[in-house]
C-alpha cells in the first residue's frame, strides 16, 4: 500500500500558514474557550465552529488584496442559508450597534452559502508589521464577532427536514 506524499507548501502557503499559527495562539490567549482546533492549513484562509452545525467563523485573504472576519452560514441547503441570513440582516441594525461597526451582508444568492462580513485593506504580502496590525485587527473584531453572534447562531432553531 502506497501513501501520497504530500507536496511541499509554497513560499505564500507558509506565509499564511505562518501568519494564521501566530494569529490563533494570540486569538486563544486574548480569548480563551474562543475555539479549540489547534493547527492551521497553509491555505489563505482559517476557519473554526460558531457553535451549530453549518455556521463557522472565518479569517480570509481575499484575492482583492484585503483581509476579512467573517460569519459563514452553510448548512447544506441553500433555501436555509438564505433564511438564516435573512434572520441576521433583520437585526442588522442592532448588529452593527453592538459591532460598532458597518458590515457587508452577502447574501450571495446565485450560491447555495451566505457570509456576514467586515473588510480590512492588505495582503500577506505585506510587511511584518501591516501583517501584525493585520493580526490585531482581526483578533479584536473575531472577539466582537464571536461575541455579538455565537447567541444569535444559539437561538436559531434547528432547520426542519425537507420531504
Amino acid at each position: 500500500m502506497t501513501t501520497k506524499a504530500t507536496p511541499e507548501p509554497s513560499k505564500k502557503q507558509k506565509k499564511y500558514q505562518q501568519f494564521f499559527t501566530d494569529l490563533l495562539n494570540e486569538l486563544k490567549v486574548k480569548s480563551p474557550g474562543i475555539t479549540h482546533v489547534n493547527r492551521v492549513s497553509p491555505g489563505n484562509w482559517f476557519a473554526f465552529a460558531a457553535g451549530k452545525s453549518g455556521y463557522s467563523y472565518a479569517f480570509n485573504f481575499s484575492q482583492d488584496h484585503r483581509f476579512r472576519v467573517e460569519l459563514y452560514i452553510d448548512v447544506g441547503d441553500k433555501e436555509r442559508n438564505k433564511e438564516a441570513f435573512d434572520s441576521f440582516m433583520n437585526q442588522k441594525r442592532e448588529i452593527e450597534q453592538e459591532l460598532g461597526t458597518t458590515l457587508s451582508w452577502e447574501r450571495m444568492d446565485e450560491r447555495r452559502a451566505s457570509r456576514i462580513a467586515v473588510y480590512c485593506e492588505g495582503g500577506i504580502e505585506n510587511d511584518a508589521q501591516s501583517l501584525e496590525t493585520l493580526r490585531n485587527w482581526g483578533i479584536d473584531m473575531m472577539i466582537r464577532f464571536n461575541k455579538i453572534f455565537s447567541p444569535r447562531v444559539t437561538k436559531l432553531s434547528s432547520p426542519k427536514p425537507r420531504r
